[in-house]
């Protein structure tokens, strides 16, 4: 009989398949590589002025972005660290984009920097050719997953290249991933159907007749927010909210988070609110068209830091919010959100929290005065509310 690891035994057929594919992956390695890095690595900046490149500079708020159009154009990502768009062999500036993890943070890297120009990654695949215009929604790893880089760094792009776009133009996308069911809704929203979708996942080196790309819409994300992303995500996604009617007020249970960062005595805190009418609520249990009209009907929300709180940018003006961090970990594009939309803002910065494998995913417990002091002032506004 055939033994298998789900019975606590060794399948050694499975074992040796998968060693031997792993060897000859090593193998085909040392001669593809190489040949890939010589054909596909681009070796210089562009600074040509050709028909074939189309560069144009839009200025936004006072910032500067950059639109691409390039004919016959590549596009390769290692999905984490770098996105370097060329033309043969040559980098387009501006338009790529590349970071690096320093101690004290990410850095974004300067276009002679690209880890691709300089030789120190090369692409891992021949590119797909895609007989059609393509407009990239690439931004760093963090798009792969994550609810708020999706809207704030990848389908914000959407507004850069409007004027890029022909109506009668058949248009594919090339996003960051698809297979998450917040990617498939969101898209869905956007009107880009599954079949015009190209997943990074998937593919991630490309070659377009005509591809398009922007500058980072967002590379500033903690301190400068641009406010024509929020009227930008306003404008497309609020109408699609749901008709349901939840609470108007909130509380965003993190329990069901997959990278830590949850309250050790959530209970404590959600029974001092729920006593006021408070409802409880785990955002992955709910569908983008929910969140929206969860967050849009809100009069207080409290809950801890995370990817949902990118959902305050369909709160209405005046509502009250929450935001609990543990004091070693603390981020400011949701105050920053708060701010340009009118919101009442509060943090709460907690000193108790446990070691995980990083400060950023660590859980932490609120102190008691802190929950009365939330307690109180959501006393207030629920009495201000129940007055009409």
């Amino acid at each position: 009989m055939k033994k298998n690891i789900f019975n606590g035994n060794i399948d050694h057929e499975s074992l040796f398949i998968k060693k031997f594919f792993s060897i000859i992956k090593k193998f085909l390695g040392l001669f593809v590589g190489p040949v890939l890095k010589k054909l596909y690595s681009p070796t210089t900046l562009y600074k040509d002025n050709n028909q074939d490149v189309i560069i144009k500079d839009i200025l936004l708020e006072g910032n500067v972005y950059t639109i691409a159009q390039i004919k016959n154009g590549f596009i390769y990502t290692d999905r984490s660290y770098n996105i370097s768009v060329y033309i043969d062999k040559k980098l387009i500036p501006k338009i790529s984009w590349q970071y690096e993890i320093l101690k004290n943070g990410p850095i974004i890297l300067p276009d002679n920097k690209n880890k691709l120009l300089t030789g120190e990654i090369y692409p891992k695949r021949l590119p797909i050719k895609y007989n059609t215009s393509v407009v990239s929604l690439l931004t760093g790893g963090g798009g792969n997953y994550n609810y708020y880089h999706l809207l704030f760094d990848s389908i914000s792009r959407l507004y850069l290249v409007k004027d890029f776009i022909k109506n009668s133009e058949a248009i594919k996308y090339l996003v960051p991933d698809n297979k998450y069911p917040f990617q498939k809704e969101i898209f869905s929203m956007l009107g880009i159907s599954k079949e015009n979708q190209i997943s990074s996942c998937r593919h991630q080196h490309i070659n377009a007749s005509k591809l398009i790309a922007t500058s980072h819409p967002n590379p500033y994300h903690i301190n400068k927010i641009p406010n024509w992303i929020l009227m930008f995500l306003r404008d497309k996604l609020l109408p699609h909210g749901s008709k349901e009617t939840y609470g108007s007020f909130v509380y965003i249970d993190r329990r069901d988070s997959l990278n830590g960062r949850r309250l050790l005595n959530n209970e404590e805190l959600f029974s001092a609110l729920k006593k006021l009418g408070f409802k409880s609520y785990k955002l992955s249990e709910l569908s983008v068209a929910s969140q929206i009209s969860l967050f849009a009907n809100a009069k207080m929300i409290v809950g801890v830091h995370g990817g949902g709180f990118a959902n305050l940018a369909f709160a209405s003006k005046g509502t009250v919010v929450y935001e609990l961090f543990s004091k070693n970990y603390i981020q400011e594009m949701y105050k920053n959100i708060s701010k340009k939309l009118s919101l009442d803002y509060r943090a709460i910065y907690c000193s108790d929290f446990e070691h995980e494998e990083t400060l950023q995913n660590a859980s932490f417990r609120i102190s008691k005065d802190d929950i009365e002091l939330i307690r109180k002032h959501a006393e207030q506004i629920v009495r201000k509310y129940n007055k009409f």
